[in-house]
């Protein structure tokens, strides 16, 4: 298991639900991408 792949799936996931759901899951993609 890859912590970058898990990142890239994550940042996909969040992305998507991110944009229809409140921000809060922006703020953790920001977090685990830095």
């Amino acid at each position: 298991m890859t912590s970058k792949n898990w990142i890239a799936v994550a940042s996909a996931e969040h992305a998507r639900l991110g944009r229809e759901h409140q921000p809060m899951g922006f703020m953790q993609v920001g977090h685990g991408k830095h």
